[in-house]
C-alpha cells in the first residue's frame, strides 16, 4: 500500500493559492476595464495664448522690496475704543454666542489679541479654498505654514518673522538668550490659561524626562546645546 508523499499537500496548497491569486487579478482587471474612461479623441494641447496667461499668473504680485506684513502692531491700551477691537465673527460662531454656548468674541480673544489683515484687505466669511495636496509634504504645510500656532510666524514672503503667540521678544547674550513676552488672556481650547509654565512643562517633563529630540532650530550652532 503506497503512502502519499508529505510534500504533496503543501504543493497542492501553494498551487491553489497561486491559482486563486491569478483569478482575483483577472477579476480586478476585468472590473477596471469596465470603469476605464474612454478618450476617443486625444486632448488638445493648450494654445500659446493660454500658456502665456498661465505663466503670467504665476509671476509674484508682491513688492519684494517692501514685503507685506499680515500682523498689525496696535496699541492695546485703547481697549474696546481701538479700531482693531474685535467687532464681528463668523456667522456660525455668532449663532453659538446667541445660544449661550460661547462667550462673546471679545472675551474669547483676550485683551491682547493677534491682529491681522490680509494683503488684499479684510476678507469675507464663506467661499471655498481650492488647494492641491499631492504629497505628505503638501499636507504638512497646512500645519507648518497655514494654521500653526507658535510663538512667532512667517510673513507672506517668509521674512520678516512677526509676533504670534508672543507679543514681543528680546535677544541677548550673543544670540544665546531669547526672552519672549506672551500675550495676556490667551487660553487653551478647554479654557485653561496659556502661561510660561506650559513651556517649562514641555521642556522639563517631556524633552528632558522623556528624552524627546529637540528641534534643530533650538540648538546653538556648533555646540550641541
Amino acid at each position: 500500500m503506497s503512502r502519499p508523499l508529505p510534500g504533496k499537500p503543501l504543493l497542492r496548497t501553494l498551487a491553489a493559492a497561486v491559482t486563486g491569486g491569478f483569478g482575483l487579478a483577472v477579476l480586478f482587471y476585468a472590473c477596471a476595464l469596465g470603469f476605464r474612461p474612454a478618450f476617443p479623441v486625444p486632448a488638445r494641447p493648450p494654445s500659446p495664448e493660454a500658456v502665456a496667461r498661465a505663466e503670467s499668473a504665476r509671476e509674484p504680485m508682491l513688492d519684494l522690496r517692501n514685503p507685506p506684513r499680515i500682523t498689525r502692531a496696535v496699541n492695546y491700551a485703547e481697549g474696546s475704543r481701538g479700531a482693531w477691537w474685535p467687532k464681528g465673527e463668523a456667522p456660525v460662531l455668532a449663532q453659538l454666542v446667541r445660544e449661550g454656548k460661547l462667550p462673546p468674541v471679545e472675551e474669547r480673544v483676550g485683551p491682547e489679541p493677534i491682529v491681522m489683515e490680509g494683503v488684499d484687505g479684510i476678507g469675507h466669511y464663506g467661499g471655498t479654498w481650492q488647494r492641491l495636496a499631492a504629497s505628505d509634504f503638501d499636507v504638512a504645510t497646512i500645519a507648518s505654514l497655514l494654521s500653526y500656532c507658535n510663538l512667532v510666524r512667517w510673513s507672506p514672503e517668509g521674512y520678516p518673522i512677526v509676533p504670534h503667540l508672543a507679543q514681543s521678544w528680546e535677544i541677548s547674550d550673543g544670540y544665546r538668550t531669547f526672552t519672549f513676552h506672551l500675550r495676556r488672556g490667551m487660553r487653551w481650547s478647554d479654557g485653561a490659561p496659556v502661561t510660561s509654565d506650559d513651556f517649562v512643562y514641555w521642556y522639563k517633563l517631556e524633552v528632558q524626562a522623556l528624552n524627546v529630540a529637540v528641534p534643530d532650530i533650538l540648538h546653538y550652532p556648533g555646540t550641541g546645546e
